[in-house]
């Protein structure tokens, strides 16, 4: 699940799912396994929540994001742990944490930015978006880079992206977005605040 917050600006991002270590030609590698829950998701969604309660960040707009796994997804046809992607726990966890009163933008493919999320950046006049979530290493990276081809300003704060793959595929998601982020586009989370507060909206 993603979950934007934005701020002429901000946006808080959710793709979550749990894996498991599975051994295969003698090798050890994750994989997606049922359910959305693991440590990276809920640390993830608890900070995001945590953030969307304070004042400085009480005034932006806010969507919410989900994967659907449905009849078209590419995830159906070249993914054989695909059934593990669930589109009820996505609607559960964004009931838990009280997403479910924004908009929410579905997608069915790693990257988020739909034709209705394009339209809804364009009419809120989004110009920077703080990107936050799972997968790191996919996920955040892809549509981090797809914000900045659009001209809108991807930031993202490393203490508010996880990755299900474990502390590789964190590792290897941060440094990619260091490389084609810049760090002039990576916001300290002790920053956030401040960051919300001086945005125009």
């Amino acid at each position: 699940m993603q979950v934007y917050c934005w701020a002429l600006s901000s946006l808080l991002f959710f793709l979550s799912c749990s894996s498991e270590v599975v051994a295969h030609e003698g090798r050890r590698h994750h994989r997606p396994a049922g359910g959305l829950r693991c440590r990276s998701t809920v640390v993830a969604l608890i900070r995001v929540a945590d953030l969307l309660r304070t004042e400085a960040f009480s005034g932006l707009p806010v969507a919410v994001c989900a994967f659907k796994n449905d009849e078209i997804s590419p995830f159906r046809s070249f993914m054989e742990w695909w059934p593990g992607f669930r589109e009820q726990g996505d609607r559960q966890l964004m009931q838990e944490f009280d997403f479910s009163r924004y908009p929410v933008f579905w997608h069915n493919t790693y990257s988020p930015l739909t034709a209705e999320l394009s339209v809804w950046l364009r009419e809120n006049a989004i110009r920077e978006v703080l990107v936050t979530g799972v997968e790191t290493s996919a996920s955040v990276v892809m549509f981090s880079m797809q914000l900045f081809d659009i001209g809108v300003r991807p930031v993202v704060c490393f203490e508010l992206v996880g990755d299900t793959y474990g502390d590789q595929g964190q590792k290897a998601g941060v440094s990619v977005l260091r490389k084609v982020l810049s760090e002039a586009n990576i916001m300290a989370y002790s920053r956030l605040s401040s960051w919300a507060q001086s945005t125009d909206i």
